[in-house]
């Protein structure tokens, strides 16, 4: 069989469970490929989808998360997007046509309102994977034949958007890369990095897109007594200006775009992750068992603080607004080893490490593979 997988590269979260995906459904002899839709619409729409995206999150935050709210219901922002969408998205149709996919598996919205007309022509089936835990109207489009999502909320609020969804849709969790599952010891992953076995190390991530103000946080955990492993993302600015902050620092590693190989590896040294709550991001920190500290202003409005309120409400994170109470919050952990462990035990409790398993079962068994 075929499996097709659309997303785009609006951040990291979503190459990555698409990924996850195709190595599965590649293990169990099948045809699979994944496309980023970016690489394939014009340049003016790739502009404002991909640029303009990672311009709002960066520099006006508040504005996505107006947009975000607002296109969650049947109004003006949402018909917009979805035209734009349509419109920009047609030259991904030929390629799926020379394709012939049995099945397309979406871990982003943006091609699904193209996908209607393609199926009854194709007769394809269409599986999207939600890869934040609130499914947010964007996703329902397109009207899929099967849902998987991240945890019985998502569920519930799913069924209460779309209750024909019912018998149709998963709990699965978000797919990660299994060196999340795999993830090497902590004895192993110091070793690897020279930190030594009493260092309370905290590792710091804003993600691909390095928003916030990650320079701030940074300087102030750099004047503790603690290791920080710095993952300034793929932007070459960011990466130059933070090893210049801390060239005389030897207790802090800065590296801009790391391998999830390597990202799980520095999790499973770390003690504590501080970072912004993307989907991805933290079901690869509960795979690992890592405590997350989640910090407001890194946050992407709207999806990733429905993320932040699950984490802390599991007990496995938590969430802070102000830097003086980051600066709390980081000493009493560290002088807590017994609430980190609970925080461990509650990232593992809430894992799904095989979720890529688990959606290409479902799907198989659907396909009477």
């Amino acid at each position: 069989m075929k499996f097709f997988i659309p997303t785009a590269s609006t951040g990291n979260g979503h190459i990555s469970a698409s990924n996850a995906l195709v190595d599965e459904f590649k293990a169990r002899g099948h045809d699979s490929e994944w496309l980023d839709c970016m690489d394939n619409v014009s340049k003016r729409f790739r502009r404002w989808f991909k640029g303009g995206y990672e311009t709002l999150v960066r520099e006006s935050p508040w504005l996505w998360g107006h947009l975000y709210r607002t296109s969650d219901r049947p109004l003006f922002n949402y018909a917009v997007q979805t035209f734009l969408d349509y419109k920009c998205s047609w030259p991904i149709d030929q390629i799926i046509r020379d394709y012939k996919p049995d099945w397309i598996v979406c871990t982003h919205s943006v091609i699904q309102p193209r996908l209607p007309a393609l199926r009854r022509e194709l007769g394809f089936k269409v599986a999207v994977i939600v890869t934040d835990l609130y499914p947010h109207r964007m996703w329902l489009r397109g009207s899929p034949d099967y849902f998987f999502v991240a945890t019985e909320q998502s569920l519930e609020a799913l069924h209460k958007r779309v209750p024909e969804s019912k018998g149709r849709a998963w709990v699965t969790g978000i797919p990660v890369n299994e060196v999340f599952a795999s993830a090497p010891s902590r004895e192993s992953a110091r070793n690897g990095l020279g930190i030594g076995p009493e260092e309370f190390t905290i590792l710091i991530s804003s993600g691909g897109i390095g928003a916030g103000p990650f320079d701030q946080v940074a300087l102030m955990l750099s004047e503790m007594p603690i290791r920080l492993i710095v993952v300034a993302g793929r932007h070459e600015e960011n990466l130059r200006r933070l090893q210049g902050l801390f060239k005389d620092k030897p207790n802090v590693r800065v590296e801009g775009q790391v391998t999830q190989a390597e990202m799980a590896q520095r999790m499973a040294a770390s003690d504590l992750l501080i970072g912004k709550s993307g989907g991805l991001t933290t079901f690869e920190a509960l795979a690992v068992g890592l405590p997350f500290l989640v910090y407001k202003p890194f946050l992407i409005p709207g999806q990733e603080e429905d993320n932040a309120t699950f984490l802390e409400k599991v007990g496995a994170g938590r969430f802070v607004t102000q830097l003086p109470d980051l600066k709390v919050q980081v000493e009493t952990l560290r002088g807590s080893p017994e609430v980190l462990a609970a925080m461990a035990a509650a990232a593992k409790r809430h894992a799904k490490p095989n979720a890529k398993r688990d959606i290409v079962d479902k799907i198989l068994e659907l396909s009477g593979q």
